[in-house]
């Protein structure tokens, strides 16, 4: 007698070829047919105007579910954890700690395996641990991700994370950490692929973290070859992999890489919805297509969707939200200017392109202007993000989101807020926001004199989107009514082919868009996102508001930040002085920004705000040296767990993510000489050793080996002035005596 299965499935799974979504081959009466249910006017749209648009809309902040899954990319990479953009335009953190797996008595340091994983641009699957006060706490452990599977509920083609446990001859050993079956392990072959990509002055990456970035193409740059291998991940580190085959009775599954697997699940392969993960590649059938109810009167091709429900995996319903049901927007574009750089999925249709126009042809009409998608349609999409709680699924159909991005991403540059921006509409989502086509201003002859709407050229690999909320000022609708315009006056203004002036304020790295502002107050602002201030920076703000805790600050109109109590005066207060209160200003200095809470610090010490030379970067320190920092940390030998009395343990900190800690000896040194160490105080320090390989350093508080390091640093760099005066002299000589026997033998 056969077993019964806990999860129903297929018998079979069949993989088809990953493509372009195409619409079925059918007879003419059948295709008739599929036009008339496309253009018929159903009861199930016949809503009011407005009420239906929510429909395609992905979740926000304020009703996203603890435990949620989402595929996301990676924004930043810090010290601390990873920054990653997720659907719907929203951001979390992922803490260092909850990106891998470490097993009891791992000796590895979390920031010593985090840097060398990921990059900015990589796709990866997180978990929301909490959602408050406007930051969200997430979690890429395999342990978390995979909770609720089980072996005979994997599925070939499903995407899951793992950590790397070895390295062997011919591939790498993996753990998927199930709870029933921690035995169960994964085996992925090495292949080393190479692949082209620009490199040029955006090959540096955003080191220290502090500036959104961009992808784009370099002025100048060569075409290199650069070998992504996973032979240098190290272990324990989070990779993902695409199941390839399983075999429960040797607990083994044979993986493949995400980039090398380009064959959707079939629709008729069933996968519980308990079962099922972002990132996973599946075919569907568009079953409904999500139009707003003031465009059903009109015809199928003015109609403009937000969205689709499609029937995928044997029965289940998910929902392709109004920004990911475009396959490339470069397709829906107006025709402008020739696309120098498009999705993978569109290089064969560009050359194509190019072909015919050299021959004086135009291009095919499937080329020129492929239909849009209808009923029973079929599509494919990548899942991002499931709600079993809520029992949804949404889908993404972006090119550059089904083709997956491997850990090491692309490259970018910083983004530079000090150009005009001006953004033609390339098609507008009623609800949902606008898609543009962007032209920047680059020379300082164009930013002074206002120029020809006629004249701008809008660069085709420049797409941009403005959500509903920043395409128009508060109270800008009617004159003293305070609210909004209405969606019929915002959609009257921002018609297809319009032009409107712009500022960006972030590049999204999910959607692969440009974040867009179309409010006119924010026109002069130089100050649109915290990422623009590195630690170190002099600013003035006002305050807003007082609290217990702190004073919060207003630098711009979308800027803010926090100033703690411990760092409003020189020394620390308990309670928050009367002349700081709402509506005066504070001249500040940036700390850093705290991805955990989503927040600036700042800081009002003026011992910290005069200080000369500030330490921000790790290349600043040197034996010798003396900087300015402050206690940030402070735990007392009685606070240790069980009883254990471990000493006394006090962290300082500088500028961005730089801090260390004292060692026992120089806290008697401070107990000798009275000095404060409560928290938030300020300290004058000497470095005493360096350790570049673990990027840690040491310092000492005691004037007697402050005033020795100084004084041997001063001689050592007296000494190095010496040799360069004697280097510079003796080539000098040199160069003389050439030219004259030059002119002697002449």
């Amino acid at each position: 007698m056969d077993t019964e299965e806990d999860f129903p499935r297929s018998s079979q799974v069949t993989l088809t070829p990953l493509g372009e979504p195409q619409r079925r081959q059918g007879s003419a009466a059948q295709n008739d047919l599929v036009s008339a249910l496309a253009s018929v006017y159903k009861e199930k749209r016949s809503v009011k105007a407005g009420a239906n648009v929510s429909r395609g809309q992905l979740p926000t902040i304020d009703n996203l579910g603890v435990g949620s899954l989402l595929l996301g990319s990676v924004a930043m990479v810090t010290t601390g954890g990873l920054r990653v953009h997720l659907p719907g335009g929203l951001s979390g953190f992922v803490r260092a700690s909850d990106v891998f797996d470490l097993p009891v008595g791992a000796h590895q340091r979390v920031d010593s395996i985090l840097a060398p994983s990921f990059s900015v641009g990589s796709h990866v699957i997180v978990a929301v641990m909490e959602a408050k006060n406007g930051f969200i706490s997430l979690s890429m452990k395999p342990s978390v991700i995979n909770k609720g599977l089980r072996i005979d509920s994997v599925t070939p083609g499903m995407l899951l994370p793992a950590s790397v446990k070895s390295h062997e001859d011919h591939g790498i050993m993996l753990a998927f950490n199930f709870e029933d079956n921690n035995d169960m392990r994964g085996f992925l072959r090495y292949e080393d692929t190479a692949s082209e990509v620009d490199v040029g002055s955006s090959q540096s990456d955003n080191v220290d973290g502090n500036g959104p970035a961009i992808s784009t193409k370099v002025r100048g740059g060569k075409r290199s070859k650069i070998t992504d291998s996973f032979r240098e991940l190290p272990l324990h580190t989070t990779v993902y992999v695409t199941i390839d085959s399983v075999n429960i009775d040797r607990n083994m599954m044979l993986c493949r890489r995400p980039s090398n697997s380009d064959t959707p699940v079939s629709m008729d392969c069933s996968i519980p919805l308990l079962c099922v993960r972002p990132g996973l590649l599946l075919t569907g059938e568009i079953t409904d297509v999500h139009y707003p109810a003031s465009s059903l009167s009109g015809t199928a091709e003015s109609r403009v969707n937000y969205g689709y429900d499609i029937k995928c995996l044997s029965e289940l319903g998910a929902v392709v939200p109004a920004l990911h049901s475009v396959v490339s927007y470069s397709q829906c574009r107006p025709a402008s200017t020739q696309p120098t750089h498009l999705a993978d999925s569109d290089i064969d249709d560009v050359k194509m392109h190019k072909r015919t126009k050299v021959k004086g042809r135009e291009p095919p009409a499937e080329i020129a202007e492929k239909p849009s998608l209808g009923l029973e349609d079929d599509v494919v999409g990548r899942v991002i993000y499931v709600d079993h709680w809520q029992k949804t699924v949404y889908v993404s159909l972006l090119s550059h989101i089904v083709n997956w991005r491997g850990p090491k991403g692309h490259f970018h540059k910083i983004l530079s807020n000090s150009r005009r921006t001006f953004a033609k509409v390339c098609r507008s989502i009623p609800g949902h926001g606008v898609i543009f086509s962007l032209c920047r201003l680059k020379t300082d002859d164009s930013l002074k004199e206002e120029p020809q709407m006629d004249t701008l050229k809008f660069d085709e690999e420049d797409i941009g989107f403005c959500y509903p909320s920043h395409m128009s000022d508060e109270g800008s609708g009617t004159p003293g009514s305070g609210r909004m315009p209405s969606a019929t006056q915002l959609a009257l203004t921002f018609t297809v082919g319009s032009v409107h002036q712009g500022v960006e304020l972030e590049f999204d790295f999910f959607t692969r868009l440009m974040r867009l502002s179309m409010r006119k107050s924010l026109s002069k602002e130089t100050l649109l996102s915290p990422f623009q201030l590195r630690g170190g920076v002099s600013v003035k703000g006002e305050i807003t508001k007082v609290s217990t805790t702190g004073v919060t600050v207003r630098l711009s109109k979308l800027v803010h930040g926090k100033v703690a109590l411990e760092h409003l005066t020189d020394v620390p207060l308990s309670q928050v002085p009367d002349r700081f209160y709402v509506g005066g200003t504070l001249k500040l200095r940036v700390l850093r920004f705290d991805h955990v809470h989503n927040v600036l610090l700042l800081t009002a010490k003026r011992v910290m705000r005069k200080d000369p030379s500030p330490l921000t970067a790790f290349g600043q320190l040197s034996v010798g040296k003396e900087f300015i920092c402050y206690v940030s940390r402070v735990k007392r030998g009685d606070e240790s767990h069980e009883g254990v009395d471990n000493g006394e343990v006090v962290a300082v900190r500088f500028y961005n993510d730089l801090r260390t800690t004292l060692d026992p000896s120089e806290l008697n040194e401070a107990e000798k000489l009275s000095l404060d160490l409560r928290h938030g105080a300020v300290l004058r320090v000497v470095v005493t050793r360096l350790d570049p390989r673990r990027r840690s350093f040491y310092v000492t508080l005691s004037p007697e080996k402050m005033n020795t390091l100084k004084s041997l640093a001063r001689a050592k760099q007296k000494r190095r002035r010496e040799l360069r005066r004697e280097a510079c002299k003796k080539a000098f000589t040199n160069y003389v005596s050439s030219r004259k026997r030059r002119k002697a033998e002449a």
